[in-house]
């Protein structure tokens, strides 16, 4: 929707581009953007804007993208095949490190925004932790509704636009003859003329207007509440004046009447302004039995409530929309409140820019052998000879004794366990069963062994059971 408005608004103010060499200007309803067709390095495009009184373009999200955007249509619509690259004001400063968990990737803006929900990357920003690194958008006939964003070296050459912030804007200034008007617009070193086709200038514009030899001055400012020009003219004016010339300097509609003399009208939903030649749109507001705010249409007039409320059943009141409704945690706790909504993360969720995102326990050494993360939570497991505890957290030793692993002797240990073997029996290499010691030996030393071994105690042939034997 905020795309829409922005596009509709560009349209309403007919607003078009102004080519003075290798600077076009473009004026909105509340903004003028100057684009220039030169290269310079991020840091000269930053500057340029600063000492104009604006800033480097950005876009934070869809509706800046969409202004962008206006201005690099309407520029190629005079600069046919003409591919660029243009700098944004999103830049990584010497000693930041990429994040390739935050949107930005750890880019800040560079009016000191370092959080963004929105991003455009074409592809994820070089790896470092010592560079500065800029970015850009890229333009062509081929791709012209992308803007996708790269990252690059600060010195790299490439064009830029400024952006100019105003509280409001006048309509061009009315010729009632053949003369000509020259605008200095606040930003602009650079004057401009009807010829450019803007139809919204700047608070502060200075206009110099010649007729029949004779000079005249206006100026846009803001009185009693409306922008409008100190002067409204028309200018130019002659004893001849009729509606064959620019439509008599009339908004709408023209009428011959007297010698000489011409009479403006105003289409419908239109009332004729004080100057008796320029239109503005009726004011059906005052009165309205709007709750929050009434904006005015060529027909009337509609209601609309405030970010985080919708209209009611009257459509003149507004209500609180219940975001959590609309799963605007995706799936955490939402606590609604009066124009918006609070997230508390799960279990195993933590808040980043605004949003749950899952907690990665195993960096956090929870396990003490193995780990696995899962979506809110996580698992521990162990190696072989080992079984997790009932609290799921810790590994035991499993007495592998108590399953009759060896045929004679068991001995547990830490994780494994050890086969022996009573006197004259061996064990097999399998290392758990026993055979008999065939070693050849005569009765007598035979009997000798037994007489001997008597007084000493029994020996015993073991081994141990490692775990890749155990299993193998």
């Amino acid at each position: 929707m905020m795309l829409l408005l922005i596009l509709l608004q560009i349209s309403v103010w007919g607003a078009t581009g102004a080519d003075t060499g290798g600077e076009e200007t473009v004026c909105t309803s509340n903004a003028c953007f100057t684009f220039h067709i030169e290269g310079v390095s991020f840091e000269d495009a930053r500057m340029k804007c600063v000492d104009n009184g604006g800033y480097l373009v950005t876009t934070k999200d869809k509706a800046e993208e969409a202004e962008l955007q206006s201005i690099l249509t309407q520029i190629d619509l005079r600069n046919r095949n003409l591919d660029y690259k243009c700098w944004i004001g999103l830049q990584l400063h010497k000693g930041d490190c990429i994040i390739t968990g935050l949107s930005l990737r750890g880019f800040k803006w560079i009016s000191g925004s370092e959080t963004s929900q929105y991003s455009n990357w074409e592809k994820e920003p070089r790896s470092t932790c010592t560079e500065e690194r800029c970015v850009l958008v890229y333009y062509s006939l081929s791709g012209r509704n992308d803007l996708k964003w790269t990252d690059g070296s600060c010195k790299e050459k490439a064009f830029y636009a400024c952006k100019f912030y105003f509280k409001g804007m006048c309509k061009p200034l009315l010729l009632a003859g053949g003369e000509q008007v020259n605008y200095k617009l606040p930003f602009s070193a650079n004057p401009l003329n009807e010829d450019n086709n803007l139809t919204a200038f700047p608070f502060g514009t200075y206009a110099e207007i010649r007729c029949n030899g004779n000079d005249h001055f206006s100026i846009c400012k803001l009185t009693d509440g409306v922008y409008g020009w100190t002067i409204p003219g028309p200018f130019c004016a002659t004893d001849k004046q009729s509606c064959g010339y620019k439509n008599g300097g009339c908004d709408h509609v023209c009428f011959d009447s007297d010698p000489g003399g011409i009479r403006c009208g105003c289409k419908d939903g239109y009332v004729l302004g004080q100057d008796r030649v320029s239109c503005d749109l009726k004011e059906y507001c005052h009165s309205s039995p709007c709750q929050y705010q009434c904006v005015t249409g060529q027909t009337g007039f509609s209601c609309v409530c405030p970010s985080g409320f919708q209209l009611d059943k009257d459509q003149f009141g507004c209500i609180d929309v219940d975001e959590c409704q609309m799963n605007a945690c995706d799936g955490n706790h939402c606590v609604n409140t009066q124009g918006s909504y609070t997230c508390k993360c799960n279990k195993g969720y933590r808040m980043v820019e605004g949003k749950c995102h899952d907690i990665d326990e195993c960096t956090e050494t929870r396990c003490p052998q193995i780990c696995l993360n899962s979506e809110g939570s996580f698992s521990c497991h162990c190696i072989a000879g080992f079984t997790v505890s009932e609290d799921g957290h810790t590994c035991i030793d499993i007495d592998e004794c108590l399953s009759n692993r060896c045929e004679d002797k068991c001995t547990n240990t830490i994780g494994s366990f050890m086969c022996s073997c009573h006197q004259h029996f061996r064990l097999h290499p399998n290392g758990i069963t026993c055979i008999r010691d065939v070693t050849v030996v005569s009765t007598v030393e035979t009997s000798n062994v037994y007489r001997d071994n008597d007084q000493h105690d029994e020996t015993i042939d073991t081994i141990t059971i490692s775990k890749q034997n155990h299993w193998n």
